[in-house]
């Protein structure tokens, strides 16, 4: 009878430390698998295009406020202003980037908002130590200038002031989803000039316009080009371009002739400026509307400094 009951005990003993073994390791897979699922339901994907002013500033940001928040993927894409609003209407992107204000045709679609992320403004840019300016010095220009430039009437560079050289003015310009022509028609007065429009759409007798895509195609092609003039945000100008002082009737520090800086622009001197739009369909989710609350606080205004735009 010890031998039987020995023999039990034993068998008891087996059959409860395999159940409590397997209890053990089923809970730790249960655990794993919560865990793998809670991180699967955790995880925030966003999608960001638009234009490509405001794209080195919002790439910084996603990739800083991924680091800090591991759970969060966001893909950030160019392709212009109009591209980022368009991809929001659509529901192809969560959120776009727009270098100028959205048309009514916009924001009268339900829900459609936009939040100004940072200042900018467009600076005139040739060529660094261009031979066409007058003894060295950067031309200093009223905006009956910039009309006059964009609009075909100063045909070669020593119709310019402050200008020399008998080469006919090559312009150079952003493609007709950009928020950059955008603004800087409107604000130079360009956007209802019949002359700078048959430009445009080709049909001016000797004067063409190159619309490239980006910014740094601006830059690129204006710097290796003597007898070019463009246009970019503030973040584009690198040594490789000097930028044109533009007069201000209504500066805050009084009239006068006004660089193409972040100061400037911050003072309210510079002409054109403008502001930067993070755009997006109301109600947002709150992973979301934190990354956009991230890109307007301290971290992400820093971010805007450091690329060379002006902060809100």
């Amino acid at each position: 009878m010890e031998k039987k009951a020995i023999i039990v005990t034993v068998i008891v003993g087996i059959l409860l430390t395999a159940f409590f073994t397997w209890t053990g390791i089923s809970l730790l897979l249960g655990q794993e698998l919560n865990e793998e699922n809670n991180d699967e339901k955790d995880e925030v994907n966003i999608l960001i295009s638009g234009s490509t002013t405001c794209f080195p500033i919002i790439v910084r940001c996603a990739t800083d406020y991924e680091d800090e928040n591991d759970e969060y993927s966001i893909s950030v894409s160019g392709g212009g202003s109009s591209k980022g609003i368009s991809d929001v209407l659509n529901n192809l992107a969560d959120v776009g980037m727009a270098s100028r204000p959205m048309k009514s045709s916009e924001s009268s679609v339900s829900g459609m908002t936009q939040t100004a992320f940072a200042n900018d403004g467009i600076a005139l840019v040739m060529s660094a130590g261009n031979s066409h300016f007058d003894g060295n010095n950067i031309p200093q220009w009223y905006m009956e200038d910039v009309l006059k430039v964009f609009s075909g009437t100063y045909r070669y560079w020593d119709d310019v002031p402050g200008c020399s050289g008998s080469e006919q003015i090559i312009l150079v310009g952003r493609d007709s989803t950009s928020g950059t022509r955008a603004s800087f028609e409107e604000i130079s007065g360009l956007e209802d000039d019949s002359d700078y429009s048959d430009i445009v759409t080709g049909t001016h007798p000797w004067q063409t316009i190159a619309e490239l895509n980006s910014n740094g195609a601006v830059h690129d092609s204006v710097a290796t080009d003597d007898d070019a003039i463009g246009y970019v945000g503030l973040g584009y100008i690198y040594s490789t371009v000097d930028s044109i002082d533009l007069w201000s009737e209504s500066g805050a520090s009084g009239p006068g002739f006004y660089q193409a800086t972040a100061e400037n622009v911050k003072n309210g001197d510079y002409a054109i400026a403008r502001k930067l739009y993070l755009v997006y369909k109301a109600p947002l989710d709150n992973d979301i509307q934190d990354f956009i609350n991230w890109v307007k606080g301290s971290d992400g205004q820093k971010i805007v400094e450091d690329e060379g735009f002006i902060p809100l």
